[in-house]
């Protein structure tokens, strides 16, 4: 049974009380360098730089896809706040970073009265992006010790400290309008 302590196996990290939130802040931070660098032998993939699948969504009559997305800048994370809760099977981290994302995009649509048609290449640098991710898990004993197995995520953001887009070819060739 889990008594409330964490450690990790796997990550160079100190033990924590689950309610001692200053130590978890401490923990994860050291760890985030790590584990968004990769680690094949427990099966983590690289996630800085992050491949992104396809992302397609409709905003207000914008259309707007991305293919061939990559986000760098997860391993300078910084860990604002732990929260654990074992009766949920629960984790949220608090964290924030300065990031860029750059890919392939389409556009079709207006945003208000301007009429927008593009296709090519994206950049997108986020400042203070603010992230909160949520972790839910079931624990799984073998041989004696306490395993969480994620079974689901989710995630909310925030830009706090501003975005600058630049993106090529967004009226389709018109370099007066895309200025």
């Amino acid at each position: 049974m889990l008594v409330g302590i964490v450690s990790s196996s796997v990550l160079p990290v100190e033990k924590c009380k689950l309610k001692d939130s200053s130590c978890l802040i401490q923990a994860f931070q050291k760890a985030m360098p790590i584990f968004m660098s990769g680690m094949p032998d427990v099966g983590v993939e690289i996630l800085d730089v992050m491949k992104m699948d396809e992302v397609n969504f409709d905003l207000a009559g914008l259309k707007f896809g991305l293919k061939d997305g990559r986000l760098q800048g997860l391993k300078n994370s910084i860990v604002d706040n732990v929260k654990w809760d074992l009766e949920k099977e629960k984790m949220e981290i608090f964290f924030h970073l300065d990031c860029s994302l750059k890919g392939h995009y389409t556009a079709a649509g207006r945003i208000l009265i301007l009429p927008i048609s593009g296709d090519g290449q994206m950049k997108l640098k986020m400042k203070n992006l603010a992230i909160i991710l949520v972790i839910n898990y079931e624990k799984e004993e073998k041989e004696g010790k306490v395993f969480l197995i994620p079974k689901s995520y989710s995630f909310k953001f925030d830009v706090k400290d501003g975005a600058n887009f630049d993106l090529t070819n967004l009226f389709n060739g018109n370099r007066e309008l895309s200025k």
